[in-house]
């Protein structure tokens, strides 16, 4: 009987508390990775808000730098969470991440290699109100904060929709 539970036994409880650990794992990194995408998210529109003063977008020097850096620092962070498996799962629901990344670092080297005072990019804006969008959809729990409230009338008063 012992000889049967050594061979038998031990690997089937092996093989299943595996299995559980595994899957806990992967949970757990899909959760991490959507609220580490609402969190850029967020970050990216409240660098879009702080361009903008009393309605008409900033021009001086140094937003323009603020607002660079804080665009590098979500480049940044979107190259990370590629690596999450949740990323796999936001490309299933919105193909054009991957236009997302490129469209941010173009607007980023169009900045650096233009003396004119910036503009923001329209395209970048509204690819990431479709992310924007699909998050509060998955993640309505956590999307009714102060924050997602400014988000979205901002995004409303600038005309900014899908």
């Amino acid at each position: 009987m012992e000889e049967s539970v050594k061979y038998f036994v031990v690997p089937i409880v092996s093989m299943a508390v595996a299995y559980f650990t595994t899957t806990w794992a992967f949970r757990r990194e899909l959760r991490h990775g959507r609220f580490r995408m609402l969190e850029l998210t967020r970050r990216y529109f409240l660098n879009f808000m702080n361009a903008f003063e009393s309605g008409t977008i900033k021009t001086d020097q140094l937003s323009k730098e603020m607002y660079l850096s804080e665009l590098e620092y979500v480049i940044e962070s979107l190259q990370a969470l590629s690596e999450n498996p949740y990323y796999s799962v936001l490309i299933e629901k919105y193909e054009d991440i991957s236009f997302l990344l490129v469209q941010l670092r173009r607007e980023v080297l169009e900045h650096k290699n233009s003396s004119e005072r910036f503009a923001l990019n329209e395209s970048s804006i509204k690819a990431f109100y479709g992310i924007y969008q699909i998050l509060r959809k998955d993640m309505p729990k956590y999307t009714k904060t102060d924050v997602d409230n400014l988000i979205q009338k901002a995004c409303e008063a600038n005309g900014i929709s899908h």
